[in-house]
């Protein structure tokens, strides 16, 4: 047994202070990820797309590249609604100039969350949970169209007009 003095030294002994000490606290927030595959319009995977998805609400931005399967993955995601955007196409393809939006959801039966992709206010199509987004190449979103008015009838002479537009269309489904 320790003499009372001898207690008080080692009681103020143990005494001490952190000044940078804080309290932490751990989240437990449930997480979930969201996949999807990059494809071309035959159904072909597409490596090397570069995607950004920003939580809306706190703008915290993460980054994927599909791999050479084409998939691209993103993890660790709370429930919230997410912008996805594609900022690098894959070589030889035009980027979407689409916004999506993933929402991320509980499932009211099994308490998991979900993340389910949105182009607008459309919910996109899945295959047995599996989402695809595709890219075209330029030359397959060129409309062309052409108008021909006369010029003069008895020469048979027209005028003839040919426009050809490129535009950026991708679908999700």
């Amino acid at each position: 047994a320790l003499s009372s003095a001898a207690s008080d030294v080692y009681k103020r002994q143990m005494e001490f202070t952190l000044p940078s000490a804080r309290v932490i606290t751990v989240d437990e927030q449930k997480k979930t990820k969201f996949e999807f595959e990059k494809v071309n319009t035959e159904g072909a995977a597409l490596p090397d797309a570069h995607f950004t998805l920003t939580n809306n609400a706190t703008n915290t931005q993460q980054v994927a590249i599909s791999g050479a399967d084409g998939k691209v993955l993103f993890e660790n995601l709370a429930k919230g609604e997410y912008t996805l955007k594609e900022t690098v196409p894959p070589s030889g393809y035009v980027a979407s100039q689409n916004n999506w939006t993933v929402k991320v959801t509980e499932n009211t039966t099994t308490g998991k969350l979900e993340a389910t992709l949105y182009l607008g206010e459309n919910k996109c199509s899945s295959t047995n949970g599996e989402y695809q987004i595709s890219n075209q190449k330029p030359e397959e979103i060129i409309e062309s169209s052409k108008t021909a008015k006369v010029k003069d009838w008895d020469k048979r002479t027209y005028d003839i007009t040919i426009d050809a537009v490129s535009y950026t269309h991708l679908r999700a489904h």
